[in-house]
């Protein structure tokens, strides 16, 4: 049962309180009969009146309600809609700049392997050529030591 039922049982029970009280209460007073009825007509007229009044305002009190609980939901949508959104966004954002950054990155480390390799294939050539040059330095200082080991040899043997 809805709160809607309850308020509008509770309305009708009040009501029917209400004139059955306003009846005995008329029925046990010291009155005539025409005059009694009179009364109890006229009583049950005003409370009648008065139940349609209550019902009413209750009626519209809980339109009211209802309206405002639905604009603020529809408010609390929109809301939620809006932070949904920008959270999208900036989802969006921070994935294009890592993606940005990451690109940086890689661009920067291919530019250092590729200056490490130059530089390491510069050291390559410098140190085959020392090497190179030590070892023709090195026969050099051999051939001249066979030659002047013979020229000794030859001048001993004259």
């Amino acid at each position: 049962m809805s709160s809607d039922d309850k308020g509008t049982d509770l309305l009708k029970g009040i009501m029917i309180g209400g004139v059955i009280g306003a009846a005995l209460a008329l029925l046990y007073a010291p009155k005539k009969g025409e005059e009694l009825r009179e009364d109890i007509k006229k009583r049950s007229s005003e409370l009648m009146d008065e139940a349609e009044k209550q019902f009413g305002e209750t009626r519209e009190n809980a339109k009211r309600v209802f309206d405002d609980t639905l604009q603020k939901a529809e408010e609390l949508q929109k809301n939620a809609e809006e932070k949904y959104r920008q959270a999208q966004e900036k989802a969006s954002e921070l994935m294009k700049d890592g993606a940005e950054k990451f690109a940086n990155i890689r661009e920067e480390t291919e530019a250092k392997m590729k200056e490490a390799r130059e530089r390491l294939d510069k050291l390559s050539r410098e140190g085959a050529e020392k090497m190179a040059e030590q070892e023709r330095a090195a026969q050099k200082t051999t051939s001249t030591k066979k030659t002047a080991s013979k020229k000794r040899r030859s001048g001993k043997d004259a």
